[in-house]
């Protein structure tokens, strides 16, 4: 019997390139908009929820990648994972505040 050649298996289809995506917070009420947002510790966003992050040349770029990569919403959790700092602040913030007995002028 005539031998059989060896055939190389085919190639695995090429990795996806990385996508992320950026919400931005912006402005005096951002912080407030982010922690109503996450109140439950999650959120689902929609493609354009992502819209005003992003120049209208860097959103034309970026939505054929997403679509192509089959986006069509993220589910994001949020946990917050206080600082060193932040929590002797808070602790400092729990403690009643003593005053002086008597204010030098």
């Amino acid at each position: 019997a005539p031998a059989v050649p060896a055939v190389p298996p085919p190639a695995p289809p090429p990795a996806p390139a990385e996508l992320s995506l950026t919400r931005i917070y912006s402005g005096p009420e951002g912080f407030l908009q982010l922690i109503e947002q996450f109140e439950d510790g999650v959120q689902a966003f929609s493609l354009n929820d992502f819209r005003e992050s992003y120049t209208p040349m860097q959103w034309r770029e970026l939505v054929p990648r997403l679509r192509e990569a089959g986006f069509s919403q993220a589910r994001v959790r949020l946990k917050v994972e206080p600082s060193d700092q932040m929590r002797q602040y808070l602790a400092a913030r729990e403690k009643p505040a003593s005053l002086p007995t008597r204010i030098v002028e």
